[in-house]
């Protein structure tokens, strides 16, 4: 009776326990294509453009993980002309949930006034489902600073996901 109930707290342990997420993209190799339709950005004091948005992260089975390809698009071609990446591919490092962009570079148009910096999103999982989450506020701080002093700086907000 013992040994039944041994095996039957083990059980019970185990069914109890919550599942540890990690990253695919940081632990396992490929290039993984993370994209998310409502990402809001926002030059400046601008209003907000609701665009589609997407980043193949690449690691390359070594540690090294790069953000490259990243799209802009809708809102009439505003998205696609307004916000240009550059400089790419960005480092991306990860620390817990916490993803990062390194030396981020955006071209901007309308209105003009480059942006650039580190880009921070907190990451998430649900099932098979991994998300990037931008967010202006204060728990991730997803705003780009001004390259040229005056023309404001540029902010994201939006979940990005995969598969």
């Amino acid at each position: 009776m013992i040994r039944f109930l041994g095996i039957a707290a083990t059980a019970m342990a185990m069914i109890s326990v919550e599942p540890v997420s990690a990253q695919t993209f940081s632990t396992t190799g490929g290039v993984y294509t993370f994209s998310g339709s409502g990402v809001a950005i926002r030059k400046g004091l601008g209003s907000p453009l609701n665009c589609f948005m997407s980043v193949d992260i690449t690691n390359d089975g070594m540690g090294n993980i790069t953000a490259d390809n990243i799209v802009f698009s809708g809102s009439f071609g505003f998205c696609d002309a307004g916000f240009v990446a550059a400089n790419v591919p960005w480092t991306v490092t990860v620390s817990g949930s916490t993803v990062t962009f390194h030396n981020v570079y955006i071209q901007t148009m309308f209105p003009g006034g480059d942006c650039e910096g580190d880009l921070v999103a907190s990451f998430s999982q649900t099932g098979v489902i991994e998300e990037l989450s931008f967010d202006t506020g204060f728990t991730t701080p997803s705003t780009l600073h001004e390259v040229s002093p005056g023309t404001g700086s540029c902010s994201l907000a939006g979940v990005l996901s995969w598969p």
